[in-house]
This record gives C-alpha cells, structure tokens and sequence, in this order.
C-alpha cells in the first residue's frame, strides 16, 4: 500500500463491541465506518500478515507519520498488539 493512501491522522482502537458502539459515529441510526482509520488498520494488519513483528508495525507508522489514538507520533507497542489480538475491531 502506498504512503499516500493512509491518512495522516489519529485511529482509535476499541477494547470491545459496546466501546466501539458508545464511541463510534452513527449515521442515520446505523454505524459508520471511518474510512481513514479502516486504511489504518488495514496497513497494520497487511505488515503484520507481511511478516513485520510488531515493533517493526510501530516503527513503519512513526516512519510514515500516522499519529497513534492520542495524537501522538510513538504507538505504543501495547495498542498494536490489542488490535491484532482483538481483529474483530
């Protein structure tokens, strides 16, 4: 996947389905996908399927500037490894 295919920008990762549902964004009464923090995601789980190990994930997002949840430009080792461990998020 490109660099200029994943946004630049914050993702949030949920710890279940009811965090997902009290703090995701409904349209219409229905879920809404983030397409930007879905092309996230993505690009994780394609590294990891890819065989990067997750500190490899890490630095591959800081080295392509995609900012952690929180804004901040180091995701921490702990919220990759949640995400791919709870893929059904």
């Amino acid at each position: 996947m490109p660099d200029n295919d994943v946004k630049k920008s914050a993702m949030f990762v949920f710890k279940d389905m009811e965090e997902f549902k009290a703090r995701g964004k409904y349209e219409n009464g229905d879920l809404v996908i983030n397409k930007e923090q879905a092309e996230v995601v993505k690009l994780i789980f394609d590294l990891y399927l890819g065989g990067k190990r997750i500190l490899g994930i890490v630095k591959e997002l800081k080295d392509r500037n995609i900012k952690s949840s929180t804004g901040k430009d180091n995701w921490p080792k702990r919220s990759v490894e949640e995400m791919l461990r709870f893929h059904y998020c």
